[in-house]
């Protein structure tokens, strides 16, 4: 459901989320991230760049979009950058449409014939 991987020379979490972001599995996502950022190796690690990977998402529900606000926040509170992988429209409109992606620099990977604003 969620993946992490950190790179000490880049400075980089990465957390990608293997599934979609939906109510009937948040708590489990949030746990999982929430035991990821509390582990010792994460939080004390010099991470400067959160990456949210949702190349796997089709779906993100409002229950979801509270979790991403949540990881906005940790990487706020730490002063990290935020970026996100984004594959789908409707994923991608959810960040524009929020306004969130101007808190998160969003890696848009939709051919351009299917994006839109």
């Amino acid at each position: 459901m969620l993946q992490h991987t950190y790179s000490a020379s880049e400075h980089l979490l990465k957390l990608e989320f293997t599934t979609d972001i939906l109510s009937t599995n948040v708590e489990q996502l949030e746990a999982a991230a929430r035991a990821i950022l509390a582990r010792d190796d994460v939080h004390t690690a010099n991470w400067e760049t959160l990456e949210l990977d949702f190349s796997a998402c089709k779906m993100i529900d409002s229950m979801g979009f509270n979790l991403l606000i949540q990881l906005v926040r940790t990487a706020t509170d730490r002063q990290a950058k935020i970026r996100g992988i984004v594959t789908r429209p409707n994923i991608y409109r959810l960040f524009v449409f929020s306004c969130l992606d101007k808190k998160i620099d969003l890696d848009v990977r939709i051919p351009t014939e299917t994006k839109t604003h």
